[in-house]
């Protein structure tokens, strides 16, 4: 079984420790002072070697199933597949947009990444960021998020910020900060507070990575239990990470690695069994087992599998890609969760809906 999200890191959420963290933002004086107004507008996305990143990831498989497959021109990222939910993602250039689309039975869902501003090395600072989903026989809803990002000398992100609407009246605001001890991620942690109808809900979650012998050189890949966890998922898709436009990811693999997600009471353990390399040193797979707890799902265990490609060709036809390729010739449809800040809501909503016919919104998409 599979656990729903992950988040963690170092609590950090008050204004004045917010400002002692900004002047160590890698270009801030070159670029701008005051993490709102910081970075320059992206025309394109930055090479992926700007982020570290050896060898360009073109599909990532778990348990032999494909999970998310991407292109690149010139060592950029051009486009891709995600989540084995029918999410197609488009990149557009002069300024930088990306656009993800998802259509199901109930409704169509088109996200996008606009106003982008990025720093010296590519890496994203701000953005705004649109959900619509469009109901067949209800007004379109709507979600809105401003995002602020930030990095530490060596290029490593260390803050997010975000502030958050809707259409239905909800607002929000989040921080997440992230801890790197000797050029690995070792903690993120995240809190939510949101406010509908008179009511405030608060979401925190947190991750622990320990480094250990043997010690795992990692190339450039974010996934290193399960592509779902670990590697940073907040409100950006895994193709920001694979473009390398969220910073560098850690210099080694993890050997283990722990969840929190206290706001549903479920944790979960992964422990790295063995990481596997291809004759040009890239991760050709990753093998961990892991053990959860859960207030709604009980105890169990488990392996986790998750497989790397480098030099794939896809098309457009994600759709074709999805459903006829893998890494052994099966596919089988699997529904996952989009960006973590999003899903909390969906599943807060549909709670709600099922104690209170307080809310009208149809929520479908129910992930698993």
């Amino acid at each position: 079984m599979k656990k729903n999200f992950t988040k963690g890191c170092l609590m950090v959420c008050t204004a004045a420790l917010l400002t002692a963290v900004l002047p160590a933002c890698s270009n801030e004086d070159e670029e701008g002072g005051g993490v709102a107004s910081y970075g320059k507008n992206a025309a394109s996305t930055p090479p992926v070697a700007n982020a570290g990143i050896e060898f360009p990831v073109t599909s990532i498989y778990h348990n032999n199933n494909l999970a998310e497959a991407y292109t690149y021109q010139n060592g950029c990222i051009s486009g891709g597949f995600e989540r084995l939910n029918n999410e197609s993602i488009t990149i557009t250039s002069n300024p930088l947009t990306v656009r993800v689309t998802r259509t199901n039975s109930s409704y169509d869902e088109v996200q996008e990444y606009k106003n982008i501003k990025v720093n010296s090395d590519g890496f994203i600072t701000s953005c705004d960021y649109e959900c619509r989903e469009d109901y067949d026989d209800d007004e379109d809803y709507v979600e809105n998020y401003s995002v602020t990002l930030a990095y530490d000398g060596d290029g490593h992100l260390i803050l997010e910020r975000f502030t958050y609407s809707c259409s239905d009246g909800e607002t929000g605001n989040g921080t997440g900060t992230f801890t790197w001890v000797d050029g690995n991620l070792t903690e993120m942690d995240y809190k939510e507070y949101y406010e509908w109808e008179g009511e405030t809900d608060e979401y925190h979650y947190r991750e622990e990575m320990t480094y250990e012998e043997p010690t795992y050189i990692n190339s450039g890949v974010w996934h290193f239990c399960d592509y779902q966890a670990c590697g940073y998922g907040g409100l950006f898709y895994d193709i920001f990470l694979y473009g390398g436009m969220l910073g560098k990811p850690s210099k080694n693999i993890p050997t283990t690695y722990n969840e929190y997600q206290y706001f549903d009471e479920q944790y979960n353990t992964y422990t790295i069994t063995g990481v596997y390399y291809n004759q040009d040193n890239s991760i050709s797979q990753i093998r961990s087992q892991y053990s959860y707890t859960s207030s709604w799902s009980g105890k169990g265990t488990g392996m986790s599998i998750v497989s790397y490609g480098y030099n794939q060709e896809w098309n457009d036809d994600w759709t074709l890609n999805y459903t006829n390729r893998s890494i052994n010739g099966q596919s089988t449809t699997e529904r996952t969760r989009g960006p973590k800040s999003r899903l909390h809501r969906k599943m807060r909503k549909e709670q709600l809906a099922r104690q209170s016919p307080r809310t009208s919104l149809n929520i479908n998409d129910t992930q698993k």
